[in-house]
């Protein structure tokens, strides 16, 4: 009954939740899209995106590389990755990356092993990785990216539990 009888200011409180749950999304997407989540070059239309896997001391990178060209193939391209020595050491810091096809992504997997790692240091330093993609031809960045790597979680020895 009390439905019935207050029908339309329920459907106006909905459609004003609504408007305001739209309005939040876009927010959202825009400062997604402003803080370079993804990074992406416009002018040669490729995108990369990063996943860091593991707690550490060694985590496992995936980077997906995307050829958002209509009819153009992606080819001559490299992946150069540069890392404080101090922290952190690469399974390969030059990656040659094949030919991807116009609309098609390429998937790179990379170890990354924490420098310090070991027991008696309680140093949790954050540290990036900082990525490059090149052409063969040119010394000049087609993109470049920075992937931030999580602190790595606390090893705790015998000693040091009370």
């Amino acid at each position: 009954m009390r439905e019935q009888q207050t029908a339309l200011d329920i459907h106006q409180c909905f459609q004003q939740d609504l408007i305001k749950f739209r309005l939040n999304a876009a927010r959202e997407l825009m400062k997604s899209e402003l803080s370079g989540s993804n990074a992406t070059n416009l002018k040669e239309k490729i995108k990369i995106s990063a996943q860091v896997l593991g707690i550490g001391p060694k985590f496992e990178v995936i980077f997906n590389l995307d050829n958002m060209e209509e009819t153009k193939p992606m080819y001559g391209l490299k992946m150069v990755l540069h890392v404080n020595p101090k922290y952190y050491v690469c399974s390969s810091n030059l990656i040659s990356i094949p030919l991807i096809p116009p609309g098609s992504s390429h998937k790179v997997k990379l170890y990354v092993e924490d420098k310090l790692a070991d027991p008696g240091n309680n140093l949790n330093i954050p540290s990036v990785i900082r990525v490059f993609i090149i052409r063969e031809t040119t010394s000049e960045p087609v993109l470049a990216a920075l992937i931030n790597m999580p602190p790595m979680e606390p090893i705790f020895t015998d000693s040091a539990q009370v």
